[in-house]
């Protein structure tokens, strides 16, 4: 019986140790499952991040069309009316929407001048009367004094209307500094996305057309064609040769102040939200929000969660770099970093590797900023002084 007995004790404990091991080899390949499935989910909410900053911006394109749209509907009403009737009117920020639907030609226009007055430019006809309280009567003053990004702002407070408006109204007067532009094509260029002088100089006469086509057929099929390619091309010819207006341009990397839509996630409606509030620039931001407390302020005061507040002011911060824009600074904070100080304090190496990683993890992140570069952001952080007190954590 003794080895019978020990058979049996024997094959007992042979199967309590493969039950261990068994439990062991589960718990472990439960555990990397787990883990699996963690890295997928993060990897989702980041991709959903992106996908909601996505929604906004074309939440916020909708609702400027919408704007738009009621506002030509006033327009386009009052052609009902005899001249002594009224017709109701819309805030004053309103007035920033062009009437770009009538086919009716523009009287008196000389295609050869430079400047015209107010009146005779759709989409600042309906401005005029507030612009000329402030002093501004025709197209070449209202480019003086709303070139530069501390004029628009000034001009923005004043007319309580938001940066952006004022930056549209003075991209038409410079294109109408082109001999041949008259008011309505100016107003069209600008739609298409032509904000100045010098970015006609810079635009394809075909591709150009195609769109200004496309905007036509759109907004007013019965109207009279849109300038042709060739007609551009003698324009894209007359820009070059004139000297750009300071300022009104595309973003200048060599600035530390830029309108609040430099900052990714900040559209055209959450600019005007800030805008409302008094804050027109980035540096007016930073200004704002330099402690938790100032950005908690904010985000009541836009109903916004303080999370948002903070990141908007982080980029804010970075946009005080040279060479940096708002794609660039959304990929610095989104590397985990949240003042320009804390590019000092990791080594470039480390810093080289947050960048590749939060660029893999941002959709539309298209180039990786190289060595050289982050060598020169590092270099510049160490001679700026601090804006914003953030919890310091850069581990």
């Amino acid at each position: 019986m003794e080895p019978v007995s020990y058979l049996i004790v024997k094959i007992l404990l042979f199967l309590l140790v493969a039950t261990a091991l068994g439990a062991l080899a589960g718990w472990l390949l439960r555990g990397l499952a787990c883990a699996s499935r963690e890295n997928r989910a993060l990897h989702e909410s980041h991709t959903l991040m992106d996908a909601l900053h996505a929604t906004e911006k074309e939440r916020d394109r909708l609702a400027n069309k919408l704007e738009w749209l009621e506002t030509n509907n006033l327009n386009l009403n009052s052609r009902l009316f005899d001249a002594g009737d009224r017709v109701p009117t819309r805030p004053t920020a309103a007035l920033a929407t062009p009437n770009l639907l009538s086919p009716t030609p523009v009287p008196d226009v000389d295609p050869t001048a430079s400047h015209y007055e107010l009146s005779i430019v759709p989409s600042l006809s309906v401005a005029a009367e507030v612009l000329s309280q402030a002093g501004i009567m025709d197209t070449r003053e209202l480019l003086a004094d709303a070139a530069t990004l501390s004029g628009r702002a000034s001009l923005a407070r004043q007319l309580q209307v938001d940066e952006a408006t004022i930056r549209g109204w003075a991209a038409s007067a410079d294109l109408l500094r082109i001999p041949g532009v008259t008011p309505p094509s100016a107003d069209l260029l600008v739609q298409t996305g032509v904000g100045s002088v010098e970015d006609l100089a810079k635009a394809d006469a075909t591709t150009l057309a195609i769109k200004l086509e496309n905007l036509h057929l759109k907004q007013a099929p019965l109207g009279a064609p849109p300038p042709g390619a060739d007609t551009l091309r003698e324009w894209i010819a007359a820009a070059d040769l004139l000297q750009p207006t300071i300022g009104l341009g595309a973003a200048d990397p060599e600035g530390d102040d830029y309108p609040t839509t430099e900052l990714q996630g900040v559209g055209t409606a959450f600019a005007r939200r800030l805008s409302d509030i008094d804050i027109m620039t980035t540096q007016e931001l930073l200004q704002r929000g330099q402690d938790s407390e100032q950005r908690d302020g904010l985000a009541t005061a836009l109903q916004l969660k303080p999370e948002v507040i903070e990141r908007w002011v982080s980029m804010a911060d970075f946009l005080r770099l040279r060479g940096v824009l708002g794609p660039a600074a959304e990929l610095i904070a989104c590397a985990g970093l949240k003042q320009v100080s804390e590019l000092t304090e990791l080594s470039i190496p480390e810093l080289q590797r947050r960048i590749e990683t939060a660029c893999s993890e941002l959709l539309h992140c298209q180039e990786i900023p190289p060595r050289a570069t982050l060598e020169r952001w590092v270099r510049q952080a160490q001679t700026l002084e601090p804006m914003c007190l953030f919890e310091h954590d850069v581990s």
